[in-house]
């Protein structure tokens, strides 16, 4: 287990004071990613034949939103990992309860390539594991209506949304995704599956389905290939 500590300021939160959904990702990566630099094993590995993790999809539960100015402790887990996949639960306590819960997966990619890369069992078998935490995990597929969609105009990918993989963040993809929600939709779960990067000079072409309780979100090219796929539901 790796924990970090916050106090929850103004960048992240938003008209009513409350921690945006795209600030909930950028707090669990943070903690996630200084847990990778944190192994001395994987971290050698990595830097050692040029490896990362790309994410490949997460499950967002939101028990409560935290409010400006609440002491937040962040904490991520992993639990299981194989040769290409890790699989660990990251969440979000207030006054030591857990107010978001998330469960995300991430693929190893070799970064010149930006291909899996499989790694060596050796080297997973140092990875310290953690229990998985108590959540209940959807399926990381996203099954996407057939038809229902209303879609929008283009909009270009920004260079305040790249990270240092050169490609949008993964949450930059969420903080997009939210902008086509219907204004009083009510949701306090969120699925993302993440297909391929999208780079600066790339369009986003977004479209947007009600179907069954559910809101659903693409994020695809203009050849209508996914880069990201959101659905948003209730527990």
């Amino acid at each position: 287990m790796y924990e970090q500590k916050h106090r929850l300021g103004a960048s992240r939160t938003d008209a009513e004071g409350c921690l945006k959904p795209g600030g909930i990702i950028d707090f669990m990566q943070d903690c996630s990613c200084f847990q990778l630099d944190a192994d001395p094993t994987l971290s050698a590995y990595f830097r050692q034949h040029g490896v990362g993790m790309y994410l490949a999809s997460r499950q967002i539960d939101i028990l409560r939103l935290p409010r400006y100015g609440e002491e937040l402790t962040v904490r991520t887990f992993v639990y299981a990992c194989n040769r290409l996949y890790g699989h660990r639960n990251t969440f979000i306590y207030i006054d030591g309860e857990p107010c978001i819960k998330s469960d995300c997966t991430g693929v190893f990619v070799d970064l010149s390539t930006g291909r899996p890369h499989k790694m060596p069992q050796e080297v997973l078998d140092a990875v310290p594991m953690d229990p998985q935490q108590d959540m209940q995990v959807l399926p990381h597929k996203i099954d996407l209506p057939a038809d229902g969609w209303q879609l929008y105009p283009p909009t270009p990918v920004l260079r305040c949304q790249i990270d240092q993989n050169r490609h949008v963040n993964n949450a930059r993809y969420l903080d997009v995704a939210v902008e086509y929600l219907p204004e009083d939709f009510k949701y306090n779960r969120i699925r993302i599956s993440y297909k391929a990067p999208a780079r600066y000079g790339d369009d986003f072409y977004p479209s947007c389905c009600q179907k069954g309780g559910a809101c659903y979100v693409s994020l695809a090219d203009s050849f209508g290939r996914l880069y990201c796929a959101t659905v948003f539901t209730t527990l």
